[in-house]
């Protein structure tokens, strides 16, 4: 349940929706006179320039608002999209669950974690997207469920409540009878620093946490514009600071939000660590992508270097004119997907082929 808003905050957001519907008629003027070398199209344009200007004017606080619980959107986008779809309780997983899509009796998983900052539930977006994956692979011959993980929201659950469920999620599906060689892991945003906490706790586990051990690697991973620094120094921050989707204040909230600074360490800030770190990393292989304009970039290009200095089976991918999880948002608005969704779409169908 999203912590309810004051009657200010909600003064405050009918008038900033109000400049939004106001500045929305006025970039659809303007963008008809954008650079078309360095962006989409107009519809794409378009929207990431109303999505920038929502995540510019509201809160934080403001945004979970709009938000519908993870379980409800779900069952909201699965009926109108006609999607299969079953929830199921994680056992010790702390009130999380798992949103199983496709056919259940698949002997094939992408276990995903969505994200939102650790602040937002999973929207429309996450679910087409992750059905698509699913209806990819099937065409291809591919029998894979996916099941998206629906973890605790931040502020009200904190680090480590959120690896501590993936953990308990990773071991459930392999107490199902999956094998780790059976199990791809992704995530976006948010969603990708779980998956890299949980591959840290794996290879590094913590006495206070849940172990999971593995007989063998994962079968990959794939990380769609990971959070990896609660930093927002880096080079791109700047560069793109009014192009992307999301902006320092809101990084710098939802961080401390989740991982307050005396709670910070590698599992929760993935570019903390070291190269060394990464060494034996229990997955067969590792898709990270990027989007040219979005302000995560250079942190996300510095893990992807460290990743393969450590010798980890990396393909790192800055996807031209796309934003912060570009394909998300394509997903979510209904417009034609672009390099970040097919580079995903054609990992995953190669890795289930070999």
């Amino acid at each position: 349940m999203a912590p309810p808003i004051s009657m200010w905050d909600g003064v405050l957001m009918l008038g900033s929706f109000c400049l939004i519907a106001t500045y929305q008629l006025y970039e659809s003027v303007m963008v008809i006179f954008r650079d078309t070398t360095s962006t989409r199209s107009y519809s794409h344009e378009l929207r990431n320039r109303v999505s920038h200007a929502v995540c510019a004017w509201l809160s934080s606080k403001q945004l979970r608002a709009l938000f519908k619980p993870t379980q409800d959107a779900l069952a909201e986008a699965c009926k109108k999209d006609g999607v299969l779809w079953h929830a199921e309780d994680i056992p010790d997983g702390m009130g999380s669950k798992l949103h199983w899509f496709g056919n259940l009796e698949a002997n094939k998983l992408i276990l995903y974690f969505h994200g939102g900052g650790y602040s937002l539930p999973a929207d429309h977006g996450h679910i087409r997207f992750v059905v698509e994956c699913q209806r990819r692979l099937e065409v291809e011959g591919h029998n894979v469920s996916v099941v998206m993980l629906e973890y605790g929201l931040a502020p009200e659950s904190r680090y480590p409540v959120q690896p501590s469920q993936a953990l308990a999620a990773l071991q459930h599906v392999l107490n199902k009878g999956f094998l780790p060689s059976d199990i791809i892991v992704g995530g976006d945003s948010a969603g990708g620093n779980l998956a890299l906490a949980l591959l840290s706790l794996v290879n590094h586990p913590v006495e206070s946490l849940p172990t999971v051990k593995l007989h063998e690697p994962i079968r990959g991973v794939f990380l769609i514009s990971p959070w990896v620094s609660f930093s927002t120094q880096s080079l791109s921050f700047q560069e793109n600071a009014d192009r992307d989707l999301i902006n320092a204040r809101l990084i710098l909230d939802w961080g401390e939000a989740y991982a307050p600074s005396p709670l910070r360490d590698e599992y929760s800030e993935p570019l903390r660590a070291g190269i060394s770190w990464w060494e034996q990393l229990p997955t067969q292989d590792l898709l990270i992508l990027a989007g040219e304009v979005e302000v995560f970039r250079d942190d996300i290009v510095e893990l992807g270097n460290r990743m393969s200095h450590a010798n980890v089976q990396t393909k790192l991918i800055v996807c031209p004119k796309h934003s912060h999880e570009e394909c998300i948002q394509d997903a979510k608005s209904k417009l034609q997907h672009g390099m970040m969704a097919e580079s995903v779409w054609n990992w995953l169908v190669a890795r289930y082929s070999n």
